[in-house]
């Protein structure tokens, strides 16, 4: 299975590839009051408004001063729009497109099945499926339906 690795500040992350639709750098995002910290915006994608989110206040981390550099954003397929391979695969995403705000994409990996890890019961966080091993390191997997119930 491929993933794409990506940088929230200093930390990696993975996300399986059958879930995105494309990734650039993010364009002007209108704020929208009273909503969570989670919530970057909306953004205008290709006529079609979209939820942008900030991955990093999804994960507690500090804010950087804002317009230092430009965010990349990742664009999330709709459960609807995911190819027959995903869905038998048995990804998940959610009803609508969605973006998820990153700082930088790393790379793009194929990992084999003896990559996978599960996630210690001890973990910090709900937002992570699993573990994948990347040479030396394991990369903690995001997981799309946990991300969508903490807007919930």
């Amino acid at each position: 299975m491929k993933y794409v690795i990506f940088a929230l500040q200093s930390k990696k992350f993975g996300i399986d590839i059958h879930l995105i639709h494309e990734f650039s750098k993010a364009p002007y995002i209108s704020a929208v009051l009273g909503q969570s910290s989670k919530v970057a915006g909306l953004v205008n994608l290709r006529g079609r408004i979209t939820l942008a989110l900030d991955l990093g206040c999804c994960f507690d981390l500090a804010p950087e001063i804002k317009g230092t550099k430009p965010k990349t954003m990742i664009v999330l397929d709709s459960q609807d729009n995911l190819s027959d391979e995903a869905k038998a695969l048995g990804v998940v995403s959610h009803t609508e497109p969605l973006i998820l705000l990153i700082d930088r994409i790393i790379s793009i990996v194929e990992v084999e099945a003896t990559d996978f890890h599960p996630v210690p019961s001890q973990k910090e966080n709900d937002l992570i499926d699993g573990l994948i091993q990347v040479d030396n390191e394991l990369i903690p997997l995001l997981s799309i339906p946990q991300l969508i119930n903490t807007l919930a």
